[in-house]
């Protein structure tokens, strides 16, 4: 995922009118976007676990902002993605799941980086031998990102551990 923070808060819209209604909500928008960076930042570095934690404790806050009434949108599409990524590197595959379900259900799209979601989920699904699901997020992928090559090259698989040539040529000519 891009690393800029074009989460939650539009900055022209995320704080009141009155300069000391924002002076008195800042410190919390602060802990947000410090918690969004630093948790960014330990995942680049491999700490997934510790930037699992911090994505969440940033999750926290952005809760308490919105149960405020300060914030814009109640669902986060970048954190959200964030706590996917980390949690899936920390080894918690239950809690990446939920949070790439939350996305798929959500139909992001538009940035190159949601596609991880439906790859993801695709993926998690065919280990699982859920058929039913593999399909579900192949689809929403593909219309979402119809060119990812990801998403149309996964099928091969499927087809190719199934045995299925005749569902192979039909793949094979498309690609």
């Amino acid at each position: 995922p891009a690393t800029t923070n074009d989460s939650m808060f539009a900055r022209e819209r995320r704080f009141p009118d009155s300069a000391a209604a924002r002076d008195d909500y800042r410190p919390l928008y602060n802990l947000y976007e410090s918690g969004l960076v630093n948790g960014k930042i330990l995942y680049g570095k491999a700490r997934y676990k510790e930037s699992s934690e911090t994505f969440e404790e940033v999750g926290r806050v952005g809760e308490y902002i919105h149960s405020q009434g300060w914030g814009v949108q109640a669902f986060d599409t970048t954190l959200t993605l964030w706590k996917a990524l980390a949690s899936a590197k920390a080894g918690r595959p239950d809690l990446a799941k939920g949070y790439f379900n939350l996305l798929s259900e959500a139909g992001v799209q538009g940035k190159p980086e949601y596609a991880v979601v439906y790859r993801w989920l695709t993926r998690q699904a065919y280990e699982d031998g859920d058929a039913s699901a593999y399909q579900t997020h192949r689809q929403r992928g593909l219309t979402k990102y119809p060119e990812d090559a990801y998403l149309r090259l996964i099928e091969l698989d499927r087809l190719l551990d199934l045995g299925d040539a005749e569902g192979l040529v039909p793949m094979l000519d498309s690609l």
